[in-house]
């Protein structure tokens, strides 16, 4: 997967990586993501809290298009 996010961010094209967890987010997971992804990640420990972390990621997106 590594290769595949690489090859894209040479195109320019945004990557982001997102984790939904069913609960604690495990170190191991949080290491493969940090890895592949880099800071274009989401760390998300349960579906409740999908919109708190989604919604300041799609503002950031928004405004980088304009």
């Amino acid at each position: 997967m590594f290769l595949v996010v690489s090859e894209a961010c040479k195109k320019w094209i945004d990557v982001i990586g997102m984790l939904l967890a069913d609960g604690e987010i495990d170190e191991r997971e949080d290491s493969i993501m940090r890895y592949t992804y880099g800071k274009e990640r989401l760390m998300i420990p349960s579906m409740t809290e999908l919109p708190e972390h989604f919604a300041p990621l799609l503002k950031r997106l928004l405004f980088r298009g304009i």
